[in-house]
């Protein structure tokens, strides 16, 4: 077969078998005609490929239909990209056999898609959690905002590991009845001074004595609690 069988001549001269014991072979002329063609032919890997293209494909398709979904836009929530699986492969068909000759094979394929979408308050809670153990003595957490990272680990289903970066924002406790009692009755500079050295404050407190007359007259702070009215500013 092929180009193995264009031989000399007398280079044929044997039978196999019984049958070359009573006869005989030659070839007085050379042969010739055989040959080879190198031709394409579909396989295991070309099935392997075909798939793992159009899946790709398939979930880029599937990831603008779910940012576009009422549910997701209304709730404001974040399609983790590398969470998607396959749910149900409800038809895959191939337009050639494996073995078969063909330059190109071709892939039919219909998939029902899902993925894991996050709440962005899910992760801020998630991010003040963490935060939460980092805050300093006598500060308290104001705010949490956790930015979008990389998937560490695929998973399936349910379960994917993913990467958080988490910034916050803490500010100084002050219990507005701390201050009340810290400063009634004091003058307004010994109540600033009180202040300042009880609580990390970021600039000095105002305080204002009401009506206008009284301040200039006594510059005090009243005596009784409930006429004293704290407000803290964050910054």
């Amino acid at each position: 077969p092929g180009p193995l069988g264009n031989v000399g001549p007398n280079a044929i001269n044997q039978v196999e078998g019984v049958t070359g014991l009573s006869v005989r072979v030659s070839n007085p002329n050379g042969t010739g005609g055989g040959g080879g063609d190198s031709v394409r032919s579909v396989t295991q890997d070309d099935y392997a490929r075909a798939r793992q293209e159009l899946r790709a494909k398939l979930f880029d398709g599937a990831l603008a239909q779910m940012q576009q979904q009422r549910s997701v836009i209304d709730n404001g929530l974040f399609i983790v990209p590398d969470s998607f699986f396959i749910a149900d492969v409800q038809d895959e068909t191939y337009d050639r056999f494996v073995g078969e000759q063909a330059d190109t094979l071709n892939l039919s394929m219909r998939i029902q898609v899902s993925a894991i979408a996050v709440s962005p308050e899910d992760l801020n809670a998630i991010a003040g959690n963490a935060l939460q153990t980092s805050v300093p003595e006598g500060f308290s957490l104001l705010a949490a905002v956790a930015d979008k990272g990389e998937v560490v680990e695929e998973g399936t289903g349910t379960r994917v590991v993913y990467y958080i970066n988490a910034r916050g924002m803490a500010g100084a406790q002050i219990d507005v009845n701390q201050v009340r009692r810290l400063v009634r009755g004091k003058s307004v500079g010994e109540a600033q001074r009180i202040l300042q050295s009880n609580f990390a404050l970021s600039q000095a407190p105002q305080i204002t004595v009401q009506p206008a007359w009284v301040g200039r007259l006594l510059n005090r702070v009243p005596f009784v609690s409930l006429r004293i009215e704290p407000e803290v500013t964050r910054e």
